[in-house]
C-alpha cells in the first residue's frame, strides 16, 4: 500500500498487522 513511496514503512506496517493478528486469538 505504501511500498511505492515508503517501503520501510510498509514493511513495519505489515509486520505490526501480522503481530496483532498473531496475538488476537491469545487475548
Amino acid at each position: 500500500m505504501f511500498s511505492l513511496e515508503y517501503p520501510e514503512c510498509s514493511s513495519l506496517f505489515s509486520y505490526r498487522v501480522a503481530h496483532l493478528l498473531a496475538l488476537a486469538p491469545v487475548g
